[in-house]
């Protein structure tokens, strides 16, 4: 009970100052008009359809493969792959992402850097959305995790909607969706190649640790990282229409 009760406060404390610095970016004109209008164009021009399918695709395949792919991930027993495992599973577990971020923005934005800040805003903006996204298909498909042994086509378990179990909330991943939404971001604002996809292979890596944990099955975190590459891309795309915007003002 304490340990719930401890987990609870922390998402509402969270909750609340992602609240307040969202209050303190909208008087600041994060949410422009003319980057709105800017936006729509260039979402409109943009083939989120195709991606979508691409994710159905893949998610499908890894469902087709699961219980093998899951195998083959949790052979791997060597000490430098389990190493790196827990250097994934560090930025998916507990609240470590939201922390950084939070961090950041409160320090560049006491600091007088804005330009600074609303980058951090409009990266916790793409780790909220794929949370939230996570957090509602969790509860929608309510599939068992792998430690359940009830096989990977066990979804609809309505046990874990009346009674939240999160046994049976393993699709998506919901520590891959932190670890996507945040590295995603980053990895569409950075313009040096090898860093961007440095970056990108952390949530790839979360991915790994969470098979090897036997706490999600492949298409679990297929789909939590197809789902935040895309959300990801649609936040990137409204910021850089912000900047543009405000290079013109």
């Amino acid at each position: 009970m304490n340990f719930i009760m401890s987990r609870t406060a922390w998402y509402f404390t969270i909750g609340g100052v992602v609240f307040l610095i969202f209050l303190n970016e909208l008087l600041r004109g994060y949410f422009s008009p003319s980057a709105f209008s800017a936006y729509r164009k260039t979402v409109r021009s943009t083939p989120y359809g195709r991606f979508f399918i691409l994710l159905a695709a893949a998610t499908i395949a890894a469902l087709c493969l699961d219980p093998i792919l899951l195998g083959w991930v949790q052979a791997i027993q060597h000490p430098a792959f389990l190493t790196v495992l827990r250097f994934g599973a560090w930025f998916g577990a507990k609240y470590n992402l939201w922390f950084i971020v939070i961090g950041l923005y409160v320090t560049l934005a006491l600091g007088g850097n804005k330009k600074g800040a609303r980058f951090c805003f409009s990266t916790l903006i793409s780790l909220v959305i794929s949370v939230a996204l996570s957090f509602v298909e969790k509860r929608a498909f309510l599939r068992a995790r792998p430690n359940m042994d009830l096989g990977s086509l066990s979804f609809f378990n309505l046990d874990g909607l009346l009674h939240g179990k999160s046994s049976f909330q393993s699709f998506p991943s919901g520590d891959v969706a932190v670890a996507v939404g945040a590295a995603a971001f980053l990895f569409y604002a950075i313009k040096n190649r090898y860093v961007r996809w440095a970056v990108l292979m952390i949530p790839f890596v979360t991915s790994l640790s969470r098979m090897s944990l036997d706490r999600h099955w492949p298409s679990d975190t297929v789909f939590a990282l197809g789902s935040g590459l895309i959300a990801a891309l649609l936040v990137w795309q409204y910021h850089k229409a912000l900047s543009d915007a405000a290079a013109k003002a």
